[in-house]
């Protein structure tokens, strides 16, 4: 399969954005002074990626691993990089007094939104990838039964019942995503003003 058929024109600029935000942050940026604004960073790449991915044309198995790969590479990152700085602060929620540092609120609250959106991409990424490759796995399986054929204007019908649902569902879930965005970057710019 030729590149070119893997994302649209748009999508490719969005990643040609992303990898040079990427290669720009990680040159200017130390992530021992900057620790929240990483996680920041890492999670509005960690949502494009995800969604250039799920929009990917390609084969299925390839879909799913890199999927799966997103969610583990961002959790990685974000251990090793991110929460190794913001310890004191995500120690307050897991096990309050064994840090002896005085974490501010904001800093205590961003520190803890990041981690959970962290986690959330991380389960999403599983998720999706696991079910894309689970599909794979089912229709090479060999004790697969076919169904018996159906009536074309019945699967019509389902067909049009499902996009429509699918519409609204992509549109609750676009909604979800700007409000969490917008929460996120509130936050981080709240700690830093």
């Amino acid at each position: 399969m030729k590149m070119q058929q893997w994302f649209k024109t748009w999508e490719w600029a969005v990643l040609f954005c992303v990898v040079v935000a990427i290669v720009v942050y990680a040159k200017t940026v130390s992530i021992s002074e900057w620790p929240l604004a990483t996680g920041g960073f890492l999670c509005v790449v960690a949502v494009l990626l995800f969604g250039l991915l799920l929009d990917m044309k390609t084969l299925r198995v390839r879909k799913g691993i890199l999927i799966i790969g997103l969610g583990v590479i961002t959790s990685m990152v974000y251990k090793f990089g991110v929460a190794e700085y913001v310890k004191c602060a995500l120690e307050l929620t897991h096990a309050s007094g064994t840090c002896k540092v005085d974490v501010p609120p904001s800093v205590f609250i961003t520190a803890n939104t990041i981690d959970t959106v962290v986690l959330l991409l991380s389960i999403a990424c599983g998720g999706v990838g696991g079910s894309i490759l689970a599909a794979h796995g089912d229709v090479t399986a060999t004790d697969a039964k076919s169904a018996p054929p159906a009536n074309p204007g019945d699967i019509h019908t389902l067909l049009e019942s499902i996009d429509s649902k699918l519409d609204r569902h992509n549109a609750k879930l676009n909604l979800v995503c700007a409000g969490a965005f917008g929460v996120l970057l509130l936050v981080i710019v709240r700690v830093f003003s």
